[in-house]
Protein backbone atom coordinates (compact mmCIF):
# COMPACT_ATOMS: atom_id res chain seq x y z
CA UNK A 1 0.00 0.00 0.00
CA UNK A 2 1.31 3.21 -0.76
CA UNK A 3 0.69 6.72 0.11
CA UNK A 4 -0.45 9.51 -1.11
CA UNK A 5 2.11 12.40 0.80
CA UNK A 6 1.24 15.96 0.25
CA UNK A 7 4.37 17.21 2.33
CA UNK A 8 7.30 16.26 4.66
CA UNK A 9 8.46 13.61 2.31
CA UNK A 10 11.51 13.36 -0.48
CA UNK A 11 11.58 12.20 -4.00
CA UNK A 12 14.37 9.87 -4.38
CA UNK A 13 15.87 8.49 -7.72
CA UNK A 14 15.48 5.02 -8.44
CA UNK A 15 19.13 4.98 -9.68
CA UNK A 16 20.09 5.00 -6.43
CA UNK A 17 17.99 2.67 -4.51
CA UNK A 18 18.84 0.02 -7.83
CA UNK A 19 22.60 0.72 -7.43
CA UNK A 20 24.27 -2.52 -7.42
CA UNK A 21 27.55 -0.88 -6.26
CA UNK A 22 25.82 0.53 -3.43
CA UNK A 23 25.76 -1.03 -0.12
CA UNK A 24 22.21 -0.49 2.20
CA UNK A 25 23.42 1.59 4.47
CA UNK A 26 25.16 3.87 1.91
CA UNK A 27 21.49 3.56 0.31
CA UNK A 28 20.23 4.99 3.44
CA UNK A 29 22.25 7.15 4.47
CA UNK A 30 22.55 9.05 1.43
CA UNK A 31 18.55 8.88 1.19
CA UNK A 32 18.30 10.41 4.68
CA UNK A 33 20.70 13.27 3.37
CA UNK A 34 18.98 13.87 0.56
CA UNK A 35 16.05 14.59 2.58
CA UNK A 36 17.70 17.82 4.64
CA UNK A 37 17.42 21.37 3.26
CA UNK A 38 20.12 22.29 1.02
CA UNK A 39 21.88 24.23 3.57
CA UNK A 40 21.97 21.61 5.94
CA UNK A 41 25.63 20.52 7.66
CA UNK A 42 26.90 17.45 7.27
CA UNK A 43 27.32 16.52 10.95
CA UNK A 44 28.63 12.93 11.41
CA UNK A 45 27.37 13.20 15.22
CA UNK A 46 24.16 13.84 14.35
CA UNK A 47 24.12 10.56 11.70
CA UNK A 48 25.43 8.53 14.79
CA UNK A 49 22.43 9.93 17.02
CA UNK A 50 19.66 9.68 14.63
CA UNK A 51 21.03 5.45 13.03
CA UNK A 52 22.30 2.46 14.59
CA UNK A 53 25.50 2.52 13.38
CA UNK A 54 28.75 4.53 14.95
CA UNK A 55 30.92 7.02 14.46
CA UNK A 56 33.14 4.87 11.95
CA UNK A 57 30.81 3.00 10.11
CA UNK A 58 28.77 6.64 9.49
CA UNK A 59 32.36 7.94 8.61
CA UNK A 60 32.86 4.16 6.17
CA UNK A 61 29.56 5.02 4.13
CA UNK A 62 30.52 8.56 3.89
CA UNK A 63 33.50 7.37 2.17
CA UNK A 64 32.11 5.08 0.52
CA UNK A 65 29.49 7.76 -1.13
CA UNK A 66 32.86 9.71 -2.26
CA UNK A 67 34.30 7.51 -3.31
CA UNK A 68 30.75 6.58 -6.02
CA UNK A 69 30.57 10.09 -6.38
CA UNK A 70 27.57 11.07 -4.84
CA UNK A 71 29.34 13.04 -2.26
CA UNK A 72 32.53 15.11 -3.03
CA UNK A 73 34.57 17.03 -0.01
CA UNK A 74 36.01 20.31 -0.96
CA UNK A 75 39.14 21.15 1.78
CA UNK A 76 39.77 24.70 1.68
CA UNK A 77 43.09 25.97 2.59
CA UNK A 78 44.88 29.27 3.28
CA UNK A 79 48.85 29.93 3.92
CA UNK A 80 48.53 25.55 4.34
CA UNK A 81 46.05 25.42 7.15
CA UNK A 82 42.91 23.62 6.79
CA UNK A 83 40.45 26.36 7.02
CA UNK A 84 37.06 24.44 6.32
CA UNK A 85 35.27 21.02 4.93
CA UNK A 86 32.52 21.81 1.93
CA UNK A 87 30.14 18.67 1.25
CA UNK A 88 28.65 18.66 -1.78
CA UNK A 89 25.86 15.80 -1.84
CA UNK A 90 24.91 14.57 -5.36
CA UNK A 91 21.27 12.80 -5.70
CA UNK A 92 23.00 11.15 -9.09
CA UNK A 93 26.86 9.97 -9.66
CA UNK A 94 28.07 13.52 -10.77
CA UNK A 95 31.94 13.86 -11.95
CA UNK A 96 34.72 15.64 -9.88
CA UNK A 97 34.78 18.19 -12.72
CA UNK A 98 30.73 18.76 -12.65
CA UNK A 99 30.64 19.27 -8.66
CA UNK A 100 33.49 21.80 -9.01
CA UNK A 101 31.67 24.01 -11.82
CA UNK A 102 28.65 23.94 -9.47
CA UNK A 103 30.17 25.06 -6.72
CA UNK A 104 32.28 27.57 -8.75
CA UNK A 105 28.69 28.58 -10.00
CA UNK A 106 26.40 28.31 -6.96
CA UNK A 107 25.17 31.12 -4.78
CA UNK A 108 27.48 29.76 -2.09
CA UNK A 109 30.61 31.85 -3.77
CA UNK A 110 31.06 34.22 -0.69
CA UNK A 111 29.99 31.38 2.12
CA UNK A 112 32.42 31.72 5.34
CA UNK A 113 35.56 29.32 5.13
CA UNK A 114 35.04 27.94 8.48
CA UNK A 115 31.57 26.29 7.74
CA UNK A 116 31.05 23.17 6.75
CA UNK A 117 27.90 22.95 4.23
CA UNK A 118 26.63 20.25 2.57
CA UNK A 119 24.20 21.55 -0.90
CA UNK A 120 22.37 19.22 -2.87
CA UNK A 121 22.97 18.83 -6.72
CA UNK A 122 19.80 17.86 -8.79
CA UNK A 123 20.83 16.82 -11.71
CA UNK A 124 17.54 16.40 -13.10
CA UNK A 125 15.03 18.96 -11.58
CA UNK A 126 11.30 17.76 -12.09
CA UNK A 127 10.09 21.19 -12.21
CA UNK A 128 11.89 24.19 -12.48
CA UNK A 129 12.45 26.70 -9.71
CA UNK A 130 11.46 24.19 -6.99
CA UNK A 131 14.14 22.51 -5.04
CA UNK A 132 14.21 18.48 -4.38
CA UNK A 133 12.06 16.94 -2.61
CA UNK A 134 9.59 19.60 -2.22
CA UNK A 135 5.99 19.52 -4.21
CA UNK A 136 5.27 22.06 -6.34
CA UNK A 137 1.42 22.04 -5.81
CA UNK A 138 1.45 21.34 -2.09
Amino acid sequence: IRSEFKSNYTKIHNEILNDPDLSAKAKGILVQLLSKPDSWRLNVQYLVNTNKEGHYAIRATIKELEEKNFIHRFVARENGKITGTEYLICDRVTSRADAEAFLETSLCVDRPAQEQRAHVIDNNPPNAGTRPGTDPTG
